[in-house]
């Protein structure tokens, strides 16, 4: 159990940080870049800020439990697949609670 967790982890904090970046500022970063670029390239260049939050915050995951744990294992790449999915529905999930609620 204990490694699954460590391995899922990087993937899932990947996909809350990339789309909840992506549901919170979305609207904002699209604001502030359309000045400078069309709309699909404002959406391209968000896209791209919320993924390297994504890789860097699930990196710092994944390095904090392997030096805590005291382990090199490495997630496989359907443990990614899965553990990404999970972690970007969590935000929309969370997103849409609040907009009922609201």
């Amino acid at each position: 159990m204990k490694n699954i967790f460590i391995t899922t982890s990087a993937a899932t904090t990947f996909g809350i940080i990339d789309n909840g970046v992506m549901i919170l500022a979305g609207d904002r970063i699209d604001i502030v870049l359309s000045n400078y670029f069309d709309t699909m390239t404002s959406a391209g260049i968000g896209n791209a800020l919320s993924d390297m939050l994504g890789v860097l915050a699930g990196g710092l995951v994944l390095t904090t439990l392997q030096k805590f744990f005291k382990t090199e294992i490495n997630p496989t790449t359907m443990q990614e697949f899965f553990a990404i999915g999970i972690g970007c529905m969590i935000p929309v999930l969370f997103w849409g609670v609040f907009q009922l609620i609201n």
